[in-house]
């Protein structure tokens, strides 16, 4: 059920491991490539812009991964840009 994304001959994914779910980047076999390092929301949308996949982490703050190999790059708290925090 989860959203899935088709960028660059990559396909982007919700992956349930465990009970847990992570980000995960798959090649045009289905071959597993890349996994977020960090558990996300299961109900996240996949957005990406230029080398960047921004992403919703379990406390729904906004993450920032490499869309090359998912590696984490920066986590943004939407509140503190909104100014109620």
């Amino acid at each position: 059920r989860s959203f899935v994304e088709i960028r660059d001959d990559r396909i982007y994914a919700i992956i349930n491991d465990k009970e847990q779910f992570f980000l995960g980047c798959f090649d045009k076999d289905l071959k597993l490539v890349a996994k977020s390092p960090q558990r996300i929301s299961q109900d996240t949308f996949i957005t990406f812009f230029g080398d960047w996949v921004y992403i919703n982490s379990e406390d729904k703050k906004i993450m920032v991964l490499k869309k090359e190999d998912l590696s984490f790059v920066d986590k943004i708290d939407p509140d503190v840009i909104a100014g109620t925090k």
